[in-house]
């Protein structure tokens, strides 16, 4: 379940700031929802705390630049796809199914019985649709169970459309990287295209996918395609930034963080942005896009990112992500149990349930890695 177990050994050395920038991504989701529990705010001159941390959903975007830069990394070389059979498409997809579904089941069927939302037929439809990662397709299971799960959606979703596109290449016999890059490009160009011609058409069509505020269209794979594809073309741009040397590496990542922290804090993120669009689109992704492909060659910036701690939180940024809600939902019961207020005590709450989701997130990476190695030892002398 680690977020760098799945990379070729060869590559890991070259990674391992990225396992860092993970951490970081998932913390800035952590506390979009701390934020939204605790209305933890405050005002420097044009700069505001609440939207800087309510802008955190960032982080989302950043999980999903690296997803197109590890699949990239992972199964696209210059030299051509290292898919190049069905077998081996087979074997891509249920690897990444294997690494993302267990964990998001667990955590899934937990909240859906902690909710009673199997009392009504309603509810047990809504488990079918999170079941088959659909729920971000209906306005009613969208956020029913736990907010952030949407987002595992879109995941699974981007995961399907990237084995279809290089099963059905390799079908037509296209072994070049660059022409699936381009392809993919491609989609990502037409997907936002759409999502521009749906923005702009009338709410009265359908207001969950039509209009400025369509919710179902912003968490859809149509208004994330891109991203992931930023992370691709981020890969194959690795032998130009690879050129650039370490100081000018972390001179330019610290002027876009800079850059980033001073838009998502201010009213300039609604200035750089599309109309309809999330995250800042396209300025604060392009900016994100650049800061992943300039870690790896980095030399000060990858040193922090590689400290012990962040490292372990970035390897289990996946679970941490799938947990924290609950767990910070739990923690804001008992602190109310026990007399005190999320607004009161706003960051002894976040120390706590952030603690307490990096906890949840070990112990259950330690039981299914155990759980995983016994079944294999088990398992191997009946198949032989």
């Amino acid at each position: 379940m680690r977020s760098s177990s799945a990379v070729n050994p060869a590559l890991r050395e070259k990674i391992l700031g990225l396992d860092g920038l993970r951490a970081l991504a998932c913390i800035a989701v952590f506390l979009v929802h701390w934020h939204q529990e605790t209305g933890f705010s405050g005002n420097w001159g044009p700069f505001n705390l609440g939207q800087f941390l309510q802008n955190g959903n960032i982080g989302v975007a950043v999980f999903m630049i690296l997803s197109g830069f590890f699949a990239s990394m992972n199964y696209l070389t210059p030299e051509g796809p290292r898919l190049a059979s069905l077998a081996d498409v087979r074997r891509f997809a249920s690897r990444r199914m294997y690494r993302i579904l267990p964990a998001y089941y667990v955590c899934l069927l937990a909240m859906w019985l902690a909710g009673g939302d199997w009392q009504s037929s309603q509810g047990w439809l809504d488990l079918l649709l999170h079941l088959l990662c659909l729920h971000n397709f209906f306005e009613f299971s969208l956020y029913s169970i736990s907010s952030p799960l949407w987002a595992i959606a879109v995941f699974v979703q981007w995961y399907f459309a990237f084995t279809v596109v290089i099963a059905v290449s390799s079908r037509l016999g296209i072994h070049s990287s660059g022409v699936l890059l381009m392809t993919f490009c491609s989609i990502a160009v037409a997907a936002q295209l759409m999502a521009v011609a749906m923005s702009v058409t009338s709410a009265s069509v359908h207001p969950s996918w039509f209009g400025s505020d369509a919710t179902l269209r912003d968490h859809s794979l149509l208004s994330h395609m891109p991203l992931f594809v930023l992370g691709m073309g981020m890969f194959f741009a690795r032998k130009q930034t690879a050129k650039v040397a370490p100081v000018r590496c972390d001179a330019a990542i610290l002027l876009i963080c800079l850059t980033v922290i001073a838009i998502i804090s201010t009213p300039l993120d609604v200035i750089v942005r599309l109309p309809s669009f999330r995250y800042m689109f396209p300025t604060v992704p392009l900016l994100l896009a650049v800061a992943v492909s300039l870690v790896p060659q980095s030399k000060i910036v990858r040193t922090i990112l590689e400290g012990r701690v962040l490292l372990m939180t970035g390897r289990l940024s996946y679970l941490i992500y799938l947990f924290h809600d609950p767990v910070l939902g739990g923690v804001v019961v008992a602190a109310r149990s026990f007399g005190h207020s999320a607004l009161t005590t706003p960051l002894v709450l976040a120390v706590a349930a952030f603690a307490m989701t990096v906890l949840v997130a070990y112990i259950f990476e330690f039981a299914f890695e155990l759980v995983t190695n016994v079944s294999a030892r088990l398992c191997t002398p009946l198949l032989s």
